[in-house]
């Protein structure tokens, strides 16, 4: 930050005249934000494009090497090749449960009376934690209340 602007106590405009320049600073400078961002925006869109193309093309180059080298490691009943640029090695995968669509899967569990295929993930209910503070004056142990900050907007 602008060690200008570092400012440890609020000094409020001497005048009216003040505070709409300051207002006016406000609406400046974030008019000139907004055409940052975009900016900013249509740059990270342009890097991504280039990246996205440019991993593409690489990935696509190991992965047609790989299977070329794989191929003549088969063809030469080869596990492992120790060449002058690294050292290449075959070996099998252990297969998996994919899961296509888990909505079907997890109906499909209800129905069979599978539930001890499921995991049931435990999360608070904040809304229900604050009506029981509300309701009760307790409050629980965990627990706390962070009060209501004030904000200044600018339209």
């Amino acid at each position: 930050m602008d060690p200008l602007y570092e400012v440890n106590e609020e000094v409020p405009p001497e005048t009216q005249f003040d505070a709409d320049k300051y207002a006016w600073v406000i609406r400046n400078e974030t008019e000139k934000l907004a055409t940052d961002y975009d900016s900013y925006q249509k740059n990270l869109e342009a890097i991504e494009l280039w990246w996205k193309q440019k991993g593409e093309s690489r990935k696509a180059k190991i992965t047609f090497m790989t299977n070329l080298i794989a191929a003549w490691m088969r063809q030469e009943k080869l596990k492992t090749y120790d060449g002058p640029y690294g050292k290449v090695s075959i070996r099998k995968a252990g297969g998996g449960l994919e899961v296509v669509s888990e909505e079907m899967l997890i109906d499909w569990i209800k129905k069979t009376g599978n539930e001890k295929m499921l995991r049931v993930k435990e999360s608070l209910d904040k809304k229900a934690i604050m009506e029981y503070i509300k309701g009760t004056g307790e409050l629980p142990p965990g627990a706390d209340i962070v009060p209501e900050t004030e904000s200044v907007s600018f339209k």
